[in-house]
């Protein structure tokens, strides 16, 4: 799996803040880490070190920190995140799953016009 990276500016060679948000991803999968909406890079590296991790960006991934937890903490890799994550759907998946909703949707109106047309007032 590729990973993205700065490629100019002081962030040359570490992780694009995306890859992290994936790392935790595949974090919470076992435990959470929450990320508040609109949070900066800084934000969530900052919650990232208070929650026992660190990026390491030379092997993209979350390593524990904190020796003092009670738990122990999983390394969190690229391979973690094929396992973890869901897979993109193919076109023919796609076009399976919206034939499947179609069928269902047709049998939810023929019960309606069965049920309309038993009634009598």
């Amino acid at each position: 799996m590729d990973v993205k990276r700065y490629k100019a500016g002081t962030l040359k060679g570490e992780i694009t803040t995306a890859e992290i948000r994936k790392l935790i991803r595949a974090h919470n999968k076992a435990s959470s880490i929450k990320i508040p909406p609109k949070s900066t890079r800084e934000d969530i590296i900052g919650i990232l070190k208070n929650a026992g991790y660190m990026v390491n960006h030379e092997k993209a991934e979350l390593r524990p920190v904190s020796k003092g937890k009670v738990q122990k903490l999983k390394v969190i890799s690229q391979k973690t995140i094929e396992k973890e994550l869901p897979k993109p759907k193919t076109a023919e998946e796609k076009a399976e799953a919206k034939r499947k909703r179609e069928e269902k949707k047709k049998q939810k109106e023929s019960l309606n016009k069965k049920e309309f047309g038993t009634q009598t007032e």
